[in-house]
């Protein structure tokens, strides 16, 4: 059943006994949502009937959109980095309260910075050495030492208004925010900014500023990020802080207020009361039961009579057996208890007009016996072959591809769940200049033990061309290697026969002056010899970090200092000395 929310008109007409049509509309103060952003239009209409297999058209997993009153611009974060030369690298606690409260107070005084005490410093690390070559030489031989400071500023959104919309709005306050750091850059390269650590004042080095490329969008608590616009979590939903999405309320609670943080509890809560998505108390009601039903889809209910049934809660009526097929008695929740001439097996659906059994399209699957339709795979999903049985055998045929700025993840189709028959794919990773490319293998999982399918990487599709790794079999031990090319061109293919879980191989790229830092760590056996090392590669969290300290080694020290509660004591002693070896030289 729809849930209709509070700030909306939900009109429906029965065209026949099966079919359907109703429009939605939000009121003047809303403006019609879904889950990939604003709508363009204020109205939305869809049907339900024998001819879209008892499925709402036009609504995503069944359900209403939703109507906004509440809509933002987000704001924006970026993180910066300055380096200074000071006498050593002992930093105390004190000296990074200090550099963050001496940045907070210069962005919202000065003028020129247009902060208007929106801006706010979110954190400030204090990092010994640097990652540029030409700073290192500074200090090589004067006994002095180079500390990076890196620090997020983030600024808050602005109001919208009629003559400025939010993506009007928006584009303004990010076009402000990149001002603030092209005038910061000059102040430090005019040596107009200093910051005292202990009894010293420093300045930074003229040319040390670098922004980092990515600028992150947030939104506060409440509200989701939509399509570059916080959009509230309306009325039914909730906003789930660890994901950052907001979510239906589960049944037995409900939300009648947009932008919170959690449902509300129904008065009595009972097993199977009220629906999901719930926005008022009133549909905290017992729901009629599969197999009744009633004129507000809410107890007291009647049961389906003979020839009918009803597989599900909530509903205002039953649906036909059709073509003169009869059930047993009444109060029937399934077709299955409609009396056919043959029982189809999972996999099939009784066809009415012939009166047989009809195997699953591709695309489709039915888990259960004696029933008169196949259940649509979900989303872009399909099957691999006709007679599907499962919702597991919905595959996204997909090639998986995540990037960020230095590192980024392949991904078989379907991954985690098991990849498609006869798929191929293709990835090319082309570094920036003077980057080089490090693959890490945490496991590979292929179906086919006749090496029928399989991974290469290579320089280019050219199979002469210089050759980095291939293999057609499981292994669940990692690895990791750098490219033997500055390119990368990588080849998946399944056959037509069996299929397994696949596999999920990080990539990153790091600047070439580290080279002998990243193959002097990729090379010693230990780094894989202990269950606890090989775990880091199976572990996302874990996993992340350390690509992030390939990518730039400097953050090495950074994790050394807070993280010795995420990675084993021994992957210190691994890693310090090399690292600190290497930017002592």
């Amino acid at each position: 059943s729809l849930v209709q929310q509070s700030n909306s008109f939900l009109t429906c007409v029965r065209m026949d006994t099966q079919e359907q049509h109703c429009t939605m509309t939000c009121d003047k103060q809303s403006q019609l949502t879904n889950n990939h952003g604003l709508l363009n239009s204020t109205t939305v209409s869809f049907r339900c009937g024998p001819n879209t297999a008892y499925e709402w058209t036009n609504l995503e997993a069944g359900r209403l959109p939703y109507c906004s009153g509440s809509i933002a611009t987000p704001s924006y974060s970026r993180k910066a980095r300055l380096v200074f030369i000071g006498d050593s690298c002992d930093m105390e606690p004190q000296d990074v309260d200090d550099m963050k409260g001496n940045l907070t107070h210069i962005f919202n005084s000065e003028n020129k910075y247009m902060c208007k005490n929106r801006c706010r410093v979110n954190f400030v690390d204090l990092m010994c050495g640097s990652r540029r070559k030409k700073f290192r030489k500074l200090v090589r031989h004067n006994r002095k030492s180079l500390v990076t400071a890196e620090f997020e500023l983030q600024i808050s959104s602005l109001q919208h208004s009629g003559s400025c919309d939010v993506i009007c709005t928006a584009r303004r306050n990010l076009q402000t925010f990149e001002r603030i750091f092209q005038k910061f850059k000059r102040t430090v390269k005019h040596q107009k900014y200093s910051v005292r650590f202990g009894n010293k004042e420093f300045k930074p080095i003229k040319k040390s500023f670098k922004l980092d490329k990515n600028i992150r969008e947030l939104c506060r608590d409440g509200m989701q990020l939509l399509n570059n616009t916080c959009i509230a979590c309306s009325f039914g939903t909730f906003y789930n802080i660890k994901t950052k999405k907001c979510q239906l309320c589960l049944r037995g609670t409900f939300q009648d207020e947009e932008e919170q943080v959690s449902c509300k509890e129904c008065p009595n809560k009972l097993p199977g009361s009220g629906m999901e998505g719930s926005t008022a108390q009133s549909q905290c009601n017992e729901l009629c039961e599969p197999g009744t039903f009633s004129t507000s889809g809410k107890k007291p209910c009647k049961m389906c009579q003979t020839g009918t049934f009803q597989p599900n809660f909530g509903r205002t009526s039953c649906l036909s057996c059709r073509a003169g097929l009869r059930t047993k008695g009444v109060g029937s929740a399934s077709f299955k208890d409609c009396i056919s001439r043959v029982l189809c097996e999972p996999g099939h659906s009784y066809n009415i007009s012939t009166q047989s059994c009809s195997l699953c399209s591709r695309g489709s699957y039915q888990p259960e016996s004696s029933q008169d339709l196949c259940l649509p795979c979900p989303g872009k999903t399909t099957t691999d072959f006709e007679g599907s049985v499962s919702p597991e055998d919905c595959k996204d045929r997909q090639c998986g591809r995540r990037m960020g700025d230095f590192f980024g993840v392949l991904e078989s189709p379907n991954y985690p769940g098991n990849y498609p028959v006869n798929i191929e794919c293709i990835w090319k990773i082309h570094p920036e200049k003077n980057r080089r490319i490090l693959i890490i293998l945490p496991t590979i999982e292929f179906g086919d033990k006749d090496c029928g399918d399989i991974i290469v990487m290579r320089k280019s599709q050219d199979s002469h061309s210089q050759s980095t790794f291939e293999t057609c079999e499981s292994r669940d031990r990692p690895i990791a290697f750098t490219a033997r090319s500055k390119k990368l061109w990588i080849q998946f293919k399944s056959n037509q026969n069996n299929t397994a879980r696949g596999f999920s191989i990080p990539f990153v790229t790091y600047n070439e002056e580290y080279e002998s830092l990243i193959e002097d760590i990729v090379r010693d056996g230990r780094l894989y010899s202990s269950q606890q090392h090989q775990q880091i590669f199976k572990d996302r969290q874990l996993l992340t970090a350390l690509l992030e300290v390939i990518s730039t080694p400097y953050n090495y020290l950074k994790y050394a200092n807070v993280s010795h509660t995420m990675f084993p004591p021994s992957f210190f002693k691994l890693l310090t000395p090399k690292v600190r070896k290497f930017f002592q030289t």
